[in-house]
């Protein structure tokens, strides 16, 4: 009555083989705005010097086009993950996008007005 659990293994093995591991998400345009610093910093040379700086790179994305703005920023400190923020509204030519990024909370009082304002915005943001 059912398969024994290697007949199941077996089958399922198969059948997950058949997949698609793409994941599909709908986004209704201008909605959201995907935020994050990227994994790999990017080395810029100094004319004069020669001496080699990392960056980190930090990208805002719109979910539905996927139209992104970058820019490089020193370190990852609240003030330039702020000013990445409004640099990348301005960019969009909007004030108001929820965002999303996995980060650590922070007090209300350390928020800005943009998002604070903003409904369905999350209250998070990274500890300098």
């Amino acid at each position: 009555n059912g398969y024994g659990y290697s007949q199941f293994c077996d089958r399922y093995r198969r059948w997950r083989k058949q997949l698609d591991v793409t994941m599909r998400q709908e986004h209704r345009a201008g909605d959201k705005l995907f935020v994050d610093y990227a994994g790999q910093t990017v080395g810029v040379t100094d004319p004069d010097t020669g001496e080699v700086t990392d960056y980190q790179v930090f990208v805002a994305t719109l979910g539905a086009s996927n139209f992104t703005y970058v820019e490089i920023h020193e370190s990852q400190k609240l003030r330039l993950w702020i000013g990445g923020h409004m640099r990348a509204f301005e960019y969009f030519g909007r004030r108001r996008t929820r965002r999303s990024r996995h980060v650590t909370k922070i007090p209300a009082s350390l928020r800005s007005d943009w998002c604070a304002q903003s409904p369905g915005t999350s209250d998070r943001l990274p500890a300098d």
